[in-house]
């Protein structure tokens, strides 16, 4: 967890997002409570990915190769 000050001097706290590390603001409550997150934008790309997993019966997602 990061301290970021703004030009005011007021201070605000951010965490880094769980996959591509973009910084994510939180607030006070938030930052008692929060120990991981996702940005808007890796939230998206993992529901599309997961779209397209359950679209293509030829993705092996459940990781049973037949072996």
């Amino acid at each position: 967890m990061s301290e970021v000050t703004s030009a005011l001097y007021k201070v605000s706290y951010a965490i880094p997002c769980g996959v591509c590390e973009e910084p994510i603001p939180l607030n006070e409550w938030e930052v008692r409570h929060t120990v991981f997150r996702l940005c808007p934008e890796c939230i998206k790309a993992i529901k599309f990915a997961k779209a397209l997993m359950k679209n293509n019966p030829n993705m092996n997602i459940d990781g049973d190769d037949g072996k």
